[in-house]
């Protein structure tokens, strides 16, 4: 009796687990890029779109740490208004999105650019000793201080801090916190022979980072090899200060030692990591995170090619994190193949219906990069040195989109936006000959031919964020042998612009001529040339060329009589973006006329014709229209003015006097006016 209470006791807790994790709201996961991922410094108030996973209602956008206003829109989309406060000078700001408990949590981090727009792109390199052998770096702001910080990992060296151990090789693991210009302070180092005692020596690999345990300070988890075929995965919990104190290490096996995605795989709300794993089965393997810096190791079941590249997110639109695995070969042999793993919400897949046919090996990246809030996939393939790119339909199936450039060598694939137009570029890395190079991209799935080509040490390892806080992406590589290299993004950006409009007369009469008076400012030190286009709602009025204080003049008088919003658009040149100033409501008042009318023949006979000349005039123009001949109150015709003169000719006039009246009536444009004289008749 009482192994049955205690077996249905067992089964109440394991049911009630399961109906919290079902209850629980997932992690939320956002895609790179941000739509818009830019805008110019001073530009109004932003409408953010948020592309993503995970997102519920509740799910807030923050900016750099502070909430936004939110709409929830779907599972994959929020929107969110950026005040223009927050757009005045140039910066990179971080977004991410929480969502509420139970579960729940803050998303990854994605950045946002408050920067102008560069049509080239330069950088300079600066290249420093950090340590022995640099494989793996990572850019993330591990002490609170708004800077972007790095993480590093050596895989061998002589051993400093636990040198009784006698290993014949030790890995360490190291933070350098950013000083806010391109340079770096060493914070704080971890041999890893100190946490793994194996005599055969300890040889880092990788490193990553999230919140594993929930405490708003990142952490690193570092893959590191105990000298056997097993590798190891290191979770260091961060302190907030840039310092971390190692917690545990999960026991992998044969692992890959290249990217490791993370994000939340079973919707629990906690953090969890995936990567390629080798072993006789070859699998996708997850480490499902408890939510306190420690995993639970889970093998997808999966079998998968032989990879080093693997990518997370929501391809087929239901909310929940998906996996492409770069194309390999099993063990070196067979057909090339680049599994889609759909996750089914639960930390387990199912392999998509419709598969990518690719060449044998590839660095993988992922993005949205033609702007339909889909993401797609880039790849470098190893054999035929080809940049390719899939097209994402959203269901998880792919369309390649041909055409791309060649580019010879690829080591791997990453993603930024290095010119400020809202448009994900890549960065091409290639061991071989030692060069990083970057591919602008167009914003429709392409790419342009690389446009920068820098020689480093042998890239192994690469990650992009605005290391001075400019406003522009930069880079650093782990090279391979004791550095990494900065590589600060000194392209020249066009600056932002104001432009302002004065006109000579507001109100104005319709025919007289008004003189705009235009100025066009820059944030930057380039004055305004070029062009300034005149509007009247989707009417074009005129365009003036600035002169070389960056003012101009534009006078005009074919406004009719109304209220008339007027811009001035600045079409911007080599440095300086475009602008467009605030509308200035033009009030066109009716123009005033004066009537004059006379007699061909005072007194005349009876019976004997005799012609009635009107004249109109006004102060700016020359009235038009028809204008009424009375005796009386006898029409004797209507006459249509011409040069602002009308005439009538009348024999049917009676014996004695009559008041002839001739009347204007006016329209939208004139003020209507008459005249009369008295006629005699013998």
């Amino acid at each position: 009796m009482l192994r049955l209470r205690s077996v249905l006791f067992a089964l109440f807790v394991l049911a009630s687990t399961i109906y919290s994790v079902a209850q629980s709201n997932p992690l939320p996961f956002v895609n790179q890029p941000l739509a818009p991922s830019a805008v110019a410094p001073g530009s109004a108030a932003v409408a953010l779109i948020v592309n993503g996973a995970g997102f519920v209602s509740g799910s807030v956008v923050n900016w750099n740490g502070t909430a936004l206003p939110t709409v929830f829109l779907n599972q994959d989309q929020l929107t969110a208004e950026i005040p223009a406060a927050d757009l005045v000078s140039e910066r990179t700001a971080t977004i991410t999105v929480t969502n509420p408990a139970p579960g729940g949590g803050v998303s990854n981090a994605v950045p946002f650019a408050v920067t102008s727009r560069s049509r080239s792109l330069s950088f300079t390199s600066s290249t420093y000793s950090v340590g022995n052998s640099v494989v793996s770096v990572v850019a993330a702001d591990f002490n609170h201080d708004g800077l972007t910080d790095l993480a590093i990992v050596n895989s061998s060296g002589a051993a400093q801090q636990c040198p009784s151990l006698g290993n014949a090789g030790t890995g360490s693991v190291a933070v350098l916190l950013g000083n806010g210009d391109g340079t770096f302070t060493n914070k704080w180092s971890e041999e890893l022979s100190c946490i793994d005692q194996s005599l055969g020596g300890v040889w880092g690999l990788s490193v990553t980072v999230g919140d594993s345990n929930g405490d708003g300070n990142l952490d690193l988890e570092v893959l590191y090899n105990d000298g056997s075929v097993h590798n190891q995965m290191a979770t260091f919990l961060g302190n907030g200060d840039g310092t971390f104190t190692y917690t545990v290490s999960n026991m992998l096996g044969e692992a890959v030692a290249g990217p490791i995605e993370t994000g939340d795989f079973n919707r629990d709300g906690k953090w969890d990591m995936a990567f390629p794993f080798f072993t006789f089965l070859d699998d996708i393997v997850l480490l499902l995170g408890n939510g306190d810096g420690s995993f639970d190791f889970s093998a997808s079941g999966l079998p998968v090619y032989i990879s080093s590249s693997l990518v997370a997110g929501d391809f087929n639109g239901d909310g929940t994190l998906d996996l492409v695995s770069g194309p390999g070969s099993l063990r070196g042999a067979g057909p090339p193949f680049s599994p889609v793993l759909l996750g089914k919400g639960d930390g387990t897949f199912t392999v998509a219906p419709t598969q990518p046919s690719l060449s044998i090996g590839a660095a993988l990246t992922t993005g949205d990069f033609n702007g339909d809030g889909i993401l797609d996939l880039a790849f470098g393939e190893y054999s035929s040195s080809v940049l390719k790119v899939l097209l994402g339909n959203g269901d998880g199936t792919f369309r390649e989109r041909r055409g791309q450039p060649l580019v010879q060598g690829f080591s791997l694939v990453s993603t930024a936006d290095f010119n400020g137009d809202g448009k994900l570029d890549l960065i091409i890395a290639n061991q071989g000959d030692h060069t990083i190079s970057v591919l602008p991209g167009n914003g429709r799935g392409g790419f342009r031919p690389p446009v920068v080509n820098f020689v480093s040490g042998g890239p192994l390892s690469v990650a992009s964020a605005d290391f001075n806080g400019d406003g522009k992406s930069d880079m650093v590589t782990a090279n391979g042998d004791a550095t990494i290299t900065v590589f600060l993004n000194t392209s020249p950006r066009r600056s932002a612009t104001v432009t302002t409009i004065v006109p000579s007369a507001n109100p104005s009469v319709y025919g007289q001529s008004v003189t705009w008076t235009v100025s066009v400012t820059s944030t930057g030190t380039a004055t305004p040339t070029g062009r300034v286009r005149f509007t009247t709602g989707i009417q074009t009025i005129g365009e003036v060329e600035l002169d070389g204080s960056g003012n101009a003049m534009f006078s005009t008088s074919i406004l009719n009589a109304g209220i008339h919003p007027v811009t001035a658009l600045y079409l911007g040149d080599e440095a300086n973006l475009r602008s467009t100033s605030t509308g200035v409501n033009q009030t066109v008042q009716q123009a005033a006329t004066t009537a004059s009318i006379k007699s061909s023949l005072n007194p005349s006979t009876e019976g004997r014709q005799v012609a009635f000349i009107a004249t109109f005039s006004s102060p700016t123009r020359r009235p038009v229209g028809q204008v009424t001949f009375m005796a009386g109150t006898t029409v004797l015709g209507t006459v249509q003015l011409c040069s602002g003169i009308a005439r009538l000719a009348t024999s049917s006039l009676p014996m004695g006097s009559t008041k002839i009246t001739v009347s204007y009536p006016g329209n939208s444009n004139f003020v209507g006016s008459s005249a009369s004289l008295i006629q005699n008749v013998n």
